[in-house]
């Protein structure tokens, strides 16, 4: 898979100039200009749409913020 990435341009690798002794030499990777481009492209169309709170209605992360005492109380919960 990496080679295709390498072949298409988006990725670019060289060799470790300097292995640890007894390991074998690795190939270190880095995406270039154009990978950056496309990747971020790629993502932004399978990522999923954001949610929306709705009014009236409290996000998850704030009501479990809530439940733990956060927000609500200058000391959080202590009967744990």
């Amino acid at each position: 898979m990496i080679d295709r990435l390498e072949d298409a341009g988006w990725v670019s690798g060289r060799w470790e100039d300097n292995p640890q002794p007894n390991k074998p030499r690795r190939k270190l990777y880095v995406l270039t200009p154009t990978g950056v481009v496309e990747a971020r492209a790629l993502l932004a169309q399978r990522r999923p749409a954001p949610v929306q709170a709705q009014p009236g209605r409290l996000r998850l992360g704030t009501a479990f913020a809530r439940w733990l005492g956060l927000g609500t109380r200058s000391t959080p919960r202590s009967s744990w």
